[in-house]
């Protein structure tokens, strides 16, 4: 597995997937040392990075899933399917109690990152979680703040990406398309707000039907207007700038990461 080419500052799909299986091997391992049953995931639980920020870009998954993100649909499929969620359920109160502390630690010997937008995010230092991390990354305080904060500042490039002008000038392309469909909304974001603002009043049967209808809408004038490429384009374009302006912290986020999938080709078993 290659580490990313100069200057990418984020792991590909691929790269975390790998990473994710890595640390899933050292949680298993800890978490059996403890006298836990603990299977390694298979990646059946590995959070979602593709999503729809833009509007659905898939017809195919509007007539399927209605508004759902792969993210909600993933996770989903991942209580459903993760022998460790069926084994937690097993536990009595008590004992679920004990096996989250020594999963995640608890709240103690926190460490907390504050956000540019002043929101303050926190986890354990204690836990399999932290220590497979730690393991992983090589220290999981510098690692919790700096892939906390390069996160954030991605969510921040896609709403700036949002804002932009030429953004805005598609998403009213794309409100044209979906007037002319039957439909009025200002956004893809709208479109959804007007659908949950109408829902309790329907039936169930009545809801799916017009939720569908409503997406299948959005997919088909996302693609028309070419939204969802226009603003994955602004994404980058804003991601580069707040790459600039964050060049230290960068660094040292994409010099981790790329450490981390060098050691996990030796943590992860041989097929």
């Amino acid at each position: 597995m290659k580490g990313a080419q100069e200057g990418s500052a984020y792991p590909t799909k691929e790269q975390h997937a790998l990473l994710w299986q890595a640390q899933s091997n050292l949680v298993a391992k800890c978490m059996r040392e403890q006298g836990y049953v603990y299977e390694v995931d298979n990646g059946k639980s590995l959070p979602a990075l593709d999503g729809f920020p833009f509007g659905i870009e898939s017809v195919a998954w509007a007539k399927k899933y209605g508004f759902k993100d792969p993210g909600t649909v993933q996770e989903g499929r991942a209580r459903t399917g993760n022998p460790n969620q069926r084994y937690y359920e097993t536990l009595t109160k008590e004992k679920q109690a004990r096996y989250m502390a020594a999963l995640y630690g608890g709240r103690r010997d926190l460490v907390s990152v504050e956000l540019d937008n002043g929101a303050v995010v926190s986890a354990s230092r204690r836990g399999c979680s932290a220590a497979a991390e730690g393991e992983l990354y090589g220290d999981f305080s510098r690692w919790f703040t700096h892939s906390t904060v390069a996160s954030q500042l991605k969510s921040s490039a896609l709403s700036a990406a949002m804002k932009d002008p030429v953004y805005v000038r598609a998403t009213q392309a794309w409100a044209r398309c979906v007037a002319g469909l039957g439909h009025e909304a200002d956004s893809p974001q709208q479109l959804r707000q007007s659908f949950e603002e109408r829902r309790s009043a329907m039936t169930k049967e009545d809801s799916l039907r017009m939720e569908r209808t409503l997406a299948v809408a959005e997919a088909t004038c996302v693609r028309q207007t070419e939204l969802a490429r226009t603003g994955k384009r602004l994404h980058e374009v804003h991601l580069k700038r707040v790459e600039k302006k964050k060049q230290a912290l960068f660094h040292t986020y994409r010099s981790m990461w790329n450490g981390a999938l060098k050691k996990s080709q030796k943590i992860i078993p041989a097929e």
